[in-house]
């Protein structure tokens, strides 16, 4: 290559180099408006987390009550209780396949479990 193809090449390259750092800058500028415009929201687990734990602390949770916050999964808020806020839920399971959720703090058996019946 020859020196004049050399420095051509070199100018192209800044060219480029000022080109890319104006869109860097452009793209920082949005960003920061954008997290700037939105409030943060609580995400929609974190939000079904906490439904979740009212119903706790109010006493045994079945799973019926648990559709009213996710109707699709509805032992998902109790997973959300436990991996978002921390908080140790008991599962009480029955022979006929009814759950029931609680916290620690609730020693007695779930009030709502159905009477075992013998068949």
């Amino acid at each position: 290559m020859t020196n004049k193809e050399l420095v051509a090449q070199n100018e192209q390259l800044t060219a480029r180099v000022k080109e890319l750092e104006e869109k860097l800058a452009l793209s920082e500028q949005a960003v920061a408006t954008m997290q700037a415009a939105q409030p943060a929201a609580p995400s929609k687990s974190k939000v079904q987390a906490e439904k979740a734990l009212e119903l706790l602390k109010a006493g045994p949770v079945t799973t019926a009550m648990l559709k009213e916050i996710n109707p699709k999964y509805p032992s998902d808020p109790i997973y959300f209780v436990r991996t978002i806020l921390k908080q140790e839920v008991k599962t009480h399971r029955h022979k006929d396949g009814a759950s029931f959720y609680s916290l620690p703090s609730a020693e007695q058996k779930p009030a709502e479990a159905p009477a075992e019946t013998k068949a």
